[in-house]
């Protein structure tokens, strides 16, 4: 064979084998995409969802007794908000419940809260009391704190695993704090020229923490799938120890309860908890 022959096999010979790997490694690459599809990856996360009633007669909320500025604080009809049981549901507002994890651990977060990690999170001074009452808050997280109001406030914190804070809020302005480890708890938080006025803050290092709306239902969106355990807290009784369902009762040690997170849809079920929890 001449030289300028050979040379022609041996290009014609790589281009197709160049072409015939080019072909392979497409193919595969388009088997992997649809290994890994969204319905696939959506398999391994699910959504937990209940509620929380009263087991009993409504309560009535105390009308607050304002101490200062009842001049522009009494118009707003203000009562306690310790304790809020819809009248119609029975459902417990500002249950809250936390993915509750060990020491310096944390569980895989799901995409769709990359875009809130670095959120701020709004704490207002509005109509004299705090809205929201329960305030969750990340670790990679800022704190806004507003004051919508005409006259002065101050929300102090009474942070426990970090330094508390007290942000001197003047009538229409704004301040930003953080705090970087995890709450074991709620932690308190009150207006110091206002006596009546209080609010929680719960702090976290994920995202898997809820709040009962006034039927006291919720949802967290998105939780690992496996079994984990949850944190049930009120500002009443603190720890929610017990509670029934299906005229079954449980006792929560702690106010830990085990749940097992299948993907998709998790109903938690309702859940009654008994006046004497609240005395």
């Amino acid at each position: 064979m001449s030289g300028s022959k050979a040379i022609g096999f041996v290009f014609v010979v790589a281009t197709f084998c160049f072409a015939g790997f080019a072909g392979w490694a497409g193919h595969s690459h388009d088997h992997f995409v649809s290994t890994v599809s969204a319905e696939e990856a959506d398999a391994k996360w699910g959504d937990l969802s209940g509620q929380f009633i009263y087991g009993g007669e409504p309560p009535v909320p105390e009308a607050l007794e304002l101490n200062k500025d009842a001049e522009f604080c009494g118009p707003f009809d203000l009562h306690s908000e310790q304790l809020r049981v819809d009248k119609e549901s029975r459902g417990i507002a500002n249950v809250v419940i936390w993915l509750e994890m060990p020491r310096r651990q944390t569980p895989p977060i799901h995409e769709s809260y990359a875009e809130s990690a670095k959120a701020d999170v709004l704490l207002a001074n509005k109509d004299c009391r705090f809205v929201p009452h329960v305030t969750t808050l990340r670790t990679t997280q800022k704190l806004l704190i507003k004051n919508d109001d005409k006259i002065a406030h101050n929300t102090a914190a009474y942070l426990k695993r970090n330094l508390p804070f007290n942000a001197v809020s003047p009538p229409e302005t704004e301040d930003r704090r953080t705090a970087r480890r995890v709450e074991r708890a709620p932690a308190k938080v009150s207006c110091s020229i206002h006596a009546w006025m209080t609010g929680w803050l719960l702090v976290q290092d994920h995202p898997y923490m809820a709040v009962t709306d006034k039927e006291g239902r919720f949802t967290i969106k998105n939780l690992p799938a496996g079994e984990w355990t949850f944190h049930v807290w009120h500002e009443v009784p603190t720890d929610v120890t017990a509670a029934t369902q299906d005229g079954a009762s449980q006792t929560w040690k702690k106010g830990l309860v085990t749940v097992t997170v299948k993907p998709g849809e998790n109903d938690f079920g309702q859940w009654t908890l008994d006046p004497k929890l609240f005395k």
